[in-house]
């Protein structure tokens, strides 16, 4: 049942990181386009906010890909008839 479990998920996880992944850099790549296109025009945004998105999304992106699944509860039903 464990093996039946987890091969049931196993296809929703490439599905999951797809979705965690669009979402992730919509934000992301939204927050850092806007800080280098007011950058351009304002000389007090540092190099560092600019730095520290473009790590954020590179770590993330790592965490994303090694996201796995764990069963957590296991349902057994046990049928008896006297």
């Amino acid at each position: 049942m464990i093996e039946a479990g987890n091969g049931a998920v196993e296809g929703k996880l490439t599905v999951v990181r797809e979705e965690a992944h669009k979402a992730m850099y919509a934000s992301l790549n939204g927050e850092l386009e806007r800080l280098q296109a007011l950058k351009a025009v304002n000389p007090n945004i540092r190099d560092e906010e600019i730095d520290a998105i473009e790590s954020q999304i590179s770590e993330l992106d790592e965490y994303i890909n090694k996201a796995q699944v764990q069963l957590d509860s296991l349902r057994l039903i046990v049928v008896s008839h006297n």
